[in-house]
């Protein structure tokens, strides 16, 4: 039995051995062996042409290499989602997936709150967030949504709260983002670290041919090399705009997310014909509309944002997680020195707002 199968491990490493290298595997030396047999006869070339090329045939030489430069970074780096087929949009899509899709986890924040509020585990005011006194059984909450909601067991300040909520929800997101990944809507890291990688060999071709130019010039004392380098910070410029990565969503997930807006666009309407003092012909639409649903409202909010709700029923939520704007000083001073003397409340309050102080003098007087 022992001889048998010491055999059977014999010839099965002998198969192994015996078995073909994969034709991917020896493109992939080949290419690279390649691509530096290339570099490498570059190199060559450039040292030995470029010290005795004359200035304006190395401007023009040096404007064709970074022109083929920039142009091959940019399209090296395209998104290779550009052209694929939208995903099928779902009839009643998970709003805190599609939150993350448009707004990462500040977006996922928004929803969260939205939700529990609008189940009574939070309570809402204009100065503060926190949970409400007799909420329901937090067991049946999410984990995400149980996060949250333990978040806001000390009050918190609606403006403020936002980015450090978002930050303790972000290793709950991680699931949405691998959902977004697998649906290539969001930019792959294969993508960013490719970007990355011409990025710098790009810039590595601009600044190494420009700055050995550049030294061969200071040694033989020739001072007219302006127009070199501002070649060479223009085209470093071109090069870092094309192989710049704006946005955490791919091309696929951008239209993705103008689909989602277009398929749901009477929701929009819906939640802002939802405002609590109505006329007659408001509450008519507001009846024929329908009114909004919890499921409806947390679309809404994914998808628009807590804006959506100004003049709603929930007006008051629109500034939530909005940071308080600062004053410069010029604005604090003009504001004391104009409101106190009684110009806001005045006729001329723009004209003090705007010009100074100096013409609210004659305000008190109306």
């Amino acid at each position: 039995m022992s001889y048998n199968r010491l055999s059977e491990e014999l010839r099965l490493k002998e198969r192994m051995l015996d078995k073909p290298v994969p034709s991917t595997i020896t493109k992939s030396v080949i290419l690279k062996l390649l691509i530096i047999s290339v570099a490498i006869g570059l190199v060559v070339a450039i040292a030995t042409i470029v010290p005795d090329m004359p200035d304006p045939d190395f401007l023009l030489f040096y404007g064709a290499i970074v022109t083929i430069t920039v142009l091959v970074s940019s399209w090296l780096v395209l998104d290779p989602t550009k052209n694929q087929s939208l995903p099928l949009i779902p009839l009643e899509p998970d709003p805190y997936k599609i939150a993350y899709l448009r707004s990462q986890e500040i977006g996922v924040a928004k929803v969260a709150v939205m939700d529990l509020s609008q189940r009574g585990y939070l309570q809402i005011t204009e100065e503060s967030i926190q949970q409400a006194e007799n909420h329901p059984d937090i067991s049946l909450l999410t984990t995400i949504q149980r996060e949250a909601f333990d978040w806001f067991a000390t009050p918190t300040t609606p403006r403020t709260s936002g980015w450090l909520l978002a930050r303790q929800l972000q290793p709950h997101c991680t699931v949405y983002q691998q959902q977004l990944l697998n649906e290539q809507l969001l930019t792959s890291d294969n993508l960013k670290a490719r970007t990355e990688l011409i990025k710098w060999i790009g810039a590595s071709i601009i600044v190494g041919l420009g700055g050995f130019k550049l030294v061969i010039a200071s040694l033989h004392s020739r001072n007219n090399m302006g127009y070199l380098v501002l070649m060479g910070i223009f085209s470093f410029y071109f090069l870092q705009n094309a192989c710049q990565i704006t946005q955490h969503r791919s091309l696929l997930g951008v239209e993705y997310l103008k689909q989602l807006e277009a398929t749901f666009k009477q929701l929009k309407q819906k939640i802002q014909a939802d405002i609590p003092e109505a006329t007659f012909a408001q509450l008519k639409q507001k009846v024929e509309i329908g009114i909004p649903s919890a499921f409806e409202y947390n679309l809404a909010v994914a998808l628009y944002g807590f804006d959506l709700l100004a003049g709603t029923r929930y007006d008051r939520y629109q500034n939530i997680f909005v940071p308080v704007r600062t004053t410069t000083s010029s604005q604090n001073s003009s504001s004391g020195g104009c409101g106190g003397g009684g110009c806001s409340g005045g006729g001329c309050s723009g004209s003090c707002g705007g010009g100074g102080c100096g013409g609210c003098g004659g305000c008190g007087g109306d």
